[in-house]
């Protein structure tokens, strides 16, 4: 079913979704502060200490379009469609209720776990690669984790989205967790 693949790529694309902001010390230092900030933040689990770091605008347009999704979904009384997976709201008017920082602090309390169990075991180490710039206001840092499963190492390549910020860094919302929630939309739209 559209919603369910939908929502597990949803599920995998949110890693993405957190954000810190650092000011600006030199290059390299500062995106691989960034980046191991990040993946340590994560580790916390603790889903408020992830989204005071996520960039404000970040969490605005994500909640405008979290908002966008579940209307469609409730004037077509799909609401539970949309309630599935990581947006665990009652309804549209508790969504509307919590506000741009709540909501996006309640998706992370659901996916925080999982994705700590994904980056930030006691056998996994990491390593800044390198930066690639795709326009003035938004970077992409490269990253590697070396997971170790007992005797077989295993290298996974990561990227992590960077928006520029007045005061340093902050991580952007990849188009890995935009699309799927667009492709909600129009799975849900008449």
């Amino acid at each position: 079913m559209l919603g369910d693949k939908v929502i597990k790529s949803l599920m995998l694309g949110l890693s993405l979704l957190v954000g810190l902001s650092v000011a600006t010390q030199s290059v390299a230092d500062d995106y691989e502060t960034v980046t191991l900030t990040w993946l340590n933040t994560v580790a916390t689990n603790k889903a408020k200490a992830v989204v005071e770091l996520i960039h404000p605008q970040e969490v605005e347009d994500y909640y405008a379009l979290m908002l966008s999704v579940a209307e469609v979904a409730d004037r077509r009384g799909k609401f539970r469609t949309f309630a599935r997976g990581p947006y665990q709201f009652t309804s549209l008017g508790e969504l509307k209720m919590l506000g741009a920082k709540a909501a996006v602090e309640r998706v992370y309390g659901t996916i925080l776990p999982q994705l700590k169990r994904a980056i930030a075991g006691k056998n996994v180490t990491y390593q800044y690669l390198g930066l690639v710039t795709e326009n003035e206001d938004k970077l992409w840092v490269v990253y590697q984790g070396l997971i170790n499963f007992k005797h077989e190492p295993a290298v996974l390549t990561e990227l992590l989205p960077l928006r520029k910020t007045e005061s340093g860094l902050a991580v952007a919302i990849s188009d890995e967790v935009i699309v799927p929630l667009k492709a909600l939309k129009a799975h849900l739209s008449p």
